[in-house]
């Protein structure tokens, strides 16, 4: 297909929630109220850690019902006392996280762009929240932290380091330039600011603790007004834009107490125990911030009359797009990956193709990749 130099194909492909996630969610549900009843012996940081695996997760890389089995494994851990049989009902959900992670790398070799590198360091901000519970549930401590930091470095890596990162590269490409390079600023510093963090927790430095938390609150600040500004567009569902709308504005506060006990770690200065830590700011950043906006993520929409994938394009460029079917174990990404398709991902990308004229005439190729299919009015 032919397209006029600066035309740009509108591209939308809004992935459902699905089905494991919900069922996840509702387990999650059922279990809070059994704890608040007092007939379970689980913490606010315990539940934390179930959404993450049971609704987050799958909402950022759909596998099918592998994170519901982690979910329910993950549960029956936390019910256990803490040695090696608990620890053994932690491995379904490490098993689960680097075969995401390994899959991611494969994708993201195959497209290296921001996109695709973060959304791979997102999958390995799950590795790292798999391990940090398996380590909690043996009852070890990671580079001399003890618990409850050890659990809640499960937590933050799975919403902070997974869900926060991926909900950020969702509205990379989407909308004015403007909004783009501003998800891209966002998806860097939300990319970076958990090692920077975990290093301060580690080396008991204030300079990458605090430093790592204000990285992070800038990223999730400007996430968070993306979010605001899509939830104006009249164009997407009503609940889609009341979700972002909640996302949207439920972040700001709680990111000024991450700040502060981060510096309070430090300094003379005011902070909020742990415990009130978790029910204030990691109850709205986790259900209201990245639950809701994952499930209320913007479509796949691509301004006209520019470049859709690659900038600084050749002048007189031709787009042409193709999909490409790609051959890597079971990922299912949520907008590259068409769910019936099995063990095969059947990667819908918009590969764009770029023909100079009179400067290049040879064809862009995706290394160890087949066209599936052309799209109509391609030659």
């Amino acid at each position: 297909m032919a397209g006029k130099p600066g035309a740009n194909r509108v591209v939308t492909s809004q992935a459902p929630t699905s089905a494991p996630a919900v069922a996840g969610g509702a387990l999650v549900a059922g279990v809070t109220v059994v704890t608040a009843l007092g007939h379970a012996p689980l913490t606010p940081v315990d539940l934390l850690v179930l959404l993450g695996v049971a609704v987050v997760l799958p909402l950022a890389f759909p596998r099918g019902w592998s994170w519901f089995v982690a979910t329910s494994a993950a549960l029956v851990a936390l019910l256990l006392p803490v040695g090696i049989l608990a620890c053994s009902f932690a491995a379904p959900w490490i098993v689960v996280a680097i075969t995401t992670a390994v899959s991611r790398v494969q994708l993201s070799r195959l497209l290296p762009d921001l996109p695709h590198v973060a959304r791979t360091a997102a999958a390995g901000y799950a590795l790292v929240g798999s391990a940090a519970f398996t380590a909690s549930r043996l009852g070890v401590g990671l580079f001399g932290t003890q618990e409850p930091i050890v659990e809640l470095t499960a937590v933050h890596f799975t919403f902070a380091g997974c869900g926060a990162l991926v909900l950020a590269t969702r509205f990379i490409g989407r909308g004015p330039r403007r909004s783009s390079a501003t998800a891209r600023v966002a998806t860097v510093l939300i990319a970076t600011a958990p090692a920077f963090v975990a290093a301060g927790f580690v080396s008991h430095h204030a300079l990458p603790q605090v430093g790592g938390a204000v990285v992070l609150t800038v990223g999730v600040w400007l996430t968070a007004t993306l979010e605001l500004v899509a939830a104006r567009d009249r164009s997407r569902p009503a609940p889609d834009r009341l979700l972002l709308v909640v996302s949207g504005l439920a972040v700001w506060g709680p990111m000024v107490l991450a700040v502060s006990w981060a510096a309070g770690q430090h300094w003379d200065v005011p902070a909020l125990s742990i415990d009130l830590m978790v029910r204030t700011h990691g109850v709205a950043n986790a259900l209201a911030f990245v639950v809701c906006g994952l499930v209320a993520a913007p479509a796949r929409v691509e301004a006209p009359g520019r470049p859709s994938a690659l900038d600084g394009r050749p002048s007189g460029a031709d787009e042409r797009h193709e999909r490409v079917e790609l051959g890597l174990g079971a990922d299912r990404d949520d907008h590259l990956a068409d769910p019936d398709l099995g063990g095969w991902v059947r990667v819908g990308v918009e590969r764009t193709v770029l023909v100079a004229h009179g400067q290049d005439e040879r064809t862009r190729t995706v290394p160890q990749a087949r066209v599936a299919q052309r799209l109509p009015g391609d030659g």
